[in-house]
């Protein structure tokens, strides 16, 4: 599988072990769900966990290419919705520790700059990338 993280968060904790966790329940999508001003319930995807087979691969890549989802953040999100059931059993699923901007960058900058790199960090090449596992 693979794990998205938005390039303005960053992993406080390994994600390999709740990916290897998820793919050992047979998951093929994680994220968080979340009700905002929209007023109906969606996904918070600035982390995610996908595993699409094939089809499901394609599906998502022609419905963001053909404009074929409800627009509301005009990001991978909304495709995300229109494929994925926001009421999953895995909406509700314990996600690694991050930290997100949310209105902090001071918040931000002091934690996610302050992680060692390299051999300090055994997942340092994650932050701010998509990573397969």
């Amino acid at each position: 599988g693979s794990m998205l993280i938005d390039s303005d968060a960053c992993f406080r904790e390994d994600p390999r072990p709740y990916m290897l966790n998820y793919a050992a329940q047979g998951f093929y999508f994680v994220s968080r769900h979340e009700r905002t001003v929209r007023g109906y319930d969606g996904f918070h995807t600035y982390k995610a966990y996908f595993k699409p087979n094939r089809a499901m691969a394609r599906l998502l890549i022609d419905k963001a290419r053909l404009g074929d989802f409800m627009p509301f953040t005009n990001t991978e999100q909304d495709t995300i919705e229109t494929v994925f059931p926001v009421h999953l059993e895995q909406s509700y699923t314990r996600m690694p520790r991050t930290t997100h901007h949310a209105g902090t960058m001071g918040k931000f900058a002091q934690i996610c700059l302050s992680i060692p790199s390299g051999a300090d960090n055994p997942y340092s090449g994650i932050n701010g990338s998509t990573r397969r596992l």
